[in-house]
């Protein structure tokens, strides 16, 4: 039983596989590195300065673009620390949600072999097991507590099915609910670290692809300073 309402954080809106995502975020790191390095070189080279401050790119506005390129730097490690956070959530709710899940089929095979028709639907044993954590437990949760009265916990107690057993599987349940809480907070993070990730990323490139474009059509005859800016 999976939570289809928890797709994965690793995009702000589609799934891609994990060598894609790991693509994505060399070239964010490049693209961010790319224009620190450039930042840098107009800030000691001053002939290269000298030549941008006419056109609009003076000391303040490289300050101004140096803010961007460390904001979209922050920016992209944030998304990556949420990003594990949130798989390590994922994980942690899935090991969860595979043991309760296991636990309940059990039990239902149980009272399957011990019971019919009516008693099976009030115990929980019939129909499909809906793949929406929130549903389960609404479920899962009536079955047992149903499981803990009579006449049917006598009988389950005699095929392995305890009022201790139960108990722990309705705290288990509990648990899971918790864990699942959990991590649809920080599956919701991820993406809103994304997203930030993302709108300071293309703050950042326009800025820098300004400057280049700006560079390219005044400095045509001084090839070697627009060189210097990787344009």
């Amino acid at each position: 039983m999976s939570d289809n309402s928890s797709p994965s954080p690793t995009t702000t809106g589609s799934k891609k596989p994990s060598h894609e995502n790991a693509l994505q975020d060399n070239q964010l790191a490049n693209e961010i590195s790319d224009v620190k390095s450039m930042l840098r070189t107009i800030t000691t080279q001053r002939e290269l300065a000298a030549a941008l401050e006419p056109l609009g790119y003076d000391e303040e506005e490289i300050k101004a673009g140096t803010t961007l390129q460390v904001d979209a730097d922050v920016k992209f490690a944030a998304r990556q620390e949420a990003l594990a956070v949130a798989v390590q959530d994922k994980a942690r709710r899935d090991k969860a949600d595979q043991a309760v899940t296991e636990e309940f089929s059990t039990y239902r095979q149980t009272v399957q072999a011990c019971f019919k028709g009516a008693d099976r639907a009030i115990l929980g044993a019939s129909g499909r097991i809906s793949e929406d954590i929130e549903a389960f437990d609404t479920l899962a949760h009536s079955a047992y507590k149903t499981a803990l009265t009579e006449p049917y916990a006598s009988v389950l107690a005699k095929k392995g099915f305890k009022p201790a057993r139960i108990e722990a599987a309705l705290a288990a349940l509990d648990e899971l609910a918790t864990i699942n809480t959990t991590s649809k907070a920080s599956h919701k993070a991820a993406i809103a670290a994304t997203k930030a990730r993302d709108a300071a990323r293309k703050k950042m490139n326009d800025w820098a692809a300004g400057l280049r474009k700006i560079a390219r059509a005044n400095l045509r005859k001084r090839t070697d300073l627009v060189a210097l800016l990787g344009a």
